[in-house]
């Protein structure tokens, strides 16, 4: 698991990057996922793709799940990011 960040006009967030099979029972490559807070959506990208963005989309469709608003921020342990997605229900 690695952390980095994400920034779309001028908004810079906190992202994960985790090995798929750790998060998505689903995965069978050895592919990586990046988790943010819901914020970003909410903040900087949701109303430039609604109105066909292509860059907020192509930043979107990189994005595999936006965790609840301060989650990835508050800098979870690996375990904390397992827990959680144990926790959801698709």
């Amino acid at each position: 698991m690695t952390r980095d960040w994400i920034e779309f006009n001028g908004y810079e967030y906190p992202i994960i990057r985790i090995e798929g099979k750790k998060i998505d029972f689903e995965c069978t490559t050895d592919v990586e996922y990046t988790i943010c807070d819901i914020d970003f959506w909410r903040d900087a990208l949701e109303r430039p793709c609604m109105n066909g963005d292509k860059e907020a989309n192509e930043i979107d469709s990189q994005i595999f799940y936006y965790c609840d608003s301060g989650f990835v921020a508050s800098e979870p342990t690996e375990q904390q990011v397992l827990d959680y997605f144990k926790g959801l229900t698709y």
